[in-house]
């Protein structure tokens, strides 16, 4: 009977501070974000002592570890709308540099080395695929930028050598492809250089 008596007391002392805080807020933008989170929290202390009887204590906090998640990946949705222009233009531009060394990356695994690389993504705030990658135009290398050798070799047209440099854009796209969960439409890539012999 303590246990039940100690349980009420709980709740109700919580009721009572959670009211508290949101009057002593000094603006409803984070109201919201406040009632769920206060809402999550009397949830949990309304079901602990039955979660203790079954041990679910795990698989609520794992529960309570996700929805925490999500809502600070709202936050964060919610800031970046907050911010101004010059300051969302600076994440933007740093955003696209850790995809062009993520690609530059990524080819140098492959055995080529990126030139030069125009890559487009979703910007739009709104959009559920904000970030997402939507295009590339890459120019890429079999040797590193600075260490070419320049040397002119007798000079053989063929059909076949075209098709071994298609097979190599071939296989980079489909790999790009897989890797960022692009079409390969939406990737164009010229390679530099030939294979050294």
């Amino acid at each position: 009977m303590e246990g039940v008596f100690t349980w009420v007391k709980n709740i109700a002392c919580f009721t009572i501070l959670t009211t508290v805080i949101i009057h002593i807020l000094p603006s409803n933008k984070y109201e919201k974000y406040l009632k769920l989170y206060l809402g999550l929290l009397l949830i949990l202390l309304m079901i602990s002592p039955f979660a203790k009887l079954f041990h679910l204590d795990k698989v609520m906090e794992e529960f309570f570890q996700k929805e925490n998640l999500k809502m600070e990946m709202g936050d964060m949705a919610f800031e970046l709308e907050l911010k101004e222009a010059s300051q969302y233009e600076k994440l933007t531009e740093e955003y696209e540099k850790e995809l062009q060394v993520s690609v530059g990356n990524f080819l140098e695994e492959k055995g080529y080395y990126l030139r030069k690389a125009d890559i487009i993504w979703e910007m739009d705030l709104e959009s559920e695929n904000f970030g997402s990658i939507k295009n590339m135009d890459l120019v890429v290398s079999k040797t590193p930028e600075g260490k070419e050798e320049i040397s002119i070799d007798k000079v053989v047209v063929s059909v076949f050598e075209s098709n071994i440099d298609s097979e190599k854009e071939n296989f980079i796209k489909n790999e790009l492809g897989c890797f960022y969960n692009l079409s390969e439409d939406n990737i164009n890539i010229s390679i530099q250089g030939g294979e050294t012999r």
